[in-house]
C-alpha cells in the first residue's frame, strides 16, 4: 500500500520534529552536565582551600 503524499509529509515532519527535540535535549543535557561539573569543581576547590588553610 502506498501512503498518500500528505501522509508522507506528516510522517517526515514528525520525524523532523523528533530529531529537533532530541538535538535540543542533547544541548540542554550538555549544558546541565557542564554546569554540574563546574559546580563540583568549584566546591572541590573551596574544599581543598579549606583543607590547606592552617
Amino acid at each position: 500500500m502506498v501512503a498518500s503524499h500528505r501522509q508522507q509529509q506528516q510522517c517526515s515532519a514528525a520525524l523532523f520534529h523528533r530529531s529537533q527535540r532530541q538535538r535540543v535535549n542533547a544541548r540542554l543535557r550538555h549544558k546541565l552536565c557542564t554546569h554540574t561539573t563546574t559546580t563540583m569543581y568549584v566546591h572541590c576547590l573551596i574544599r581543598s582551600h579549606a583543607n590547606h588553610s592552617p
